[in-house]
């Protein structure tokens, strides 16, 4: 976890509002927008399905339908830039059309909190992260060739849609590592999509045409691997406890996150990362944030063994 120094935090905050603030004018462009709005005492069974840092992810019924409602605090703080870009995400996702991608149907918000929600479509199994969790059991992680060349299809097929409209997707996530057993093929396709050189980048039409040979080409029917998370192995022993208690620490942080609405950012923001120094539970690292045009410091708690709840608690506090 990384905290943004107290000044520099300051400096940000002088030119934002939150979006609580920005109310009227968000009004006024969904009904420019034509943007259906959904009465919110109309939805029943609300229930939590997933959270971040500024959002919360519910699946609710209304009019017997089920949807996802995406949460957004109306303590998020941003400025007239990042107003306009929400705006024009909320904008494109009306004009989305497509089987691979998650669908909007309108606006709400929520009367006892104020936060403003979004009414999306309801994925069955709510993300791709949890539908690829349910492939692991005990530490085992295994996928079949054809289901995960499927997979790969339908997102690149999804994101050629989006440059057709000249549409840009910002939350990709980070490059992950290349797990073992990946046949050479597809991690160096994988590896080309992640190219730091956009010339080397494949097309979505490229990717679609390297993956139909990867179906037919490789003679592997699974891939199967042991899954690590912060270098313990999810077994049955007392590293799967560890790991556990690691989950739980970082749950504890975001709630208090959440409760205290201490601002989110996205940790890809931030570039050239310098170590400034290392203390006990804590890392200060130097580093650019991209969107604010800053050098900022990052104070980075480390989740590690000797980490315990009083010392998360006393971090967010120092926050």
């Amino acid at each position: 976890m990384s905290t943004v120094s107290e000044d520099e935090t300051r400096k940000v905050n002088e030119n934002q509002k939150t979006l609580l603030e920005y109310s009227d004018e968000l009004e006024k462009q969904l009904k420019v927008l034509s943007i259906k709005p959904f009465k919110f005492s109309q939805f029943t069974n609300i229930q939590t399905i997933g959270h971040g840092g500024s959002t919360i992810v519910y699946s609710a019924i209304f009019e017997d339908q089920k949807y996802a409602l995406k949460s957004i605090k109306n303590s998020l703080h941003l400025d007239n830039k990042s107003f306009k870009n929400f705006i024009q995400d909320i904008e494109h996702l009306r004009n989305i059309n497509h089987p691979n991608i998650i669908k909007l149907f309108g606006t709400s918000r929520d009367p006892q909190t104020g936060n403003f929600m979004i009414v999306l479509q309801f994925a069955k199994d709510t993300d791709l992260r949890n539908y690829l969790g349910k492939k692991q059991k005990k530490g085992l992680y295994e996928i079949s060739w054809t289901e995960l060349i499927k997979l790969a299809n339908g997102i690149t097929h999804g994101l050629k849609y989006l440059h057709d409209k000249k549409i840009i997707h910002r939350d990709l996530g980070k490059r992950e590592k290349i797990i073992e057993n990946t046949p050479e093929e597809y991690a160096s396709l994988y590896s080309k999509c992640w190219s730091s050189n956009l010339t080397d980048r494949p097309t979505p039409d490229e990717i679609l045409n390297e993956l139909e040979k990867l179906l037919t080409g490789v003679s592997v029917e699974s891939i199967t691997n042991n899954l690590v998370t912060h270098n313990y192995l999810y077994e049955e022993t007392e590293n799967y406890k560890v790991n556990n208690k690691f989950k739980e620490y970082y749950l504890l942080i975001e709630k208090i996150i959440n409760d205290s609405m201490i601002n989110f950012f996205d940790y890809d923001e931030f570039i050239n990362f310098e170590k400034i120094c290392e203390n006990g539970h804590e890392k200060i690292q130097k580093a650019y944030w991209k969107s604010r045009e800053l050098t900022v410091t990052l104070h980075n708690i480390k989740i590690g063994l000797n980490i315990n709840k009083e010392i998360i608690q006393e971090y967010i506090k120092k926050v």
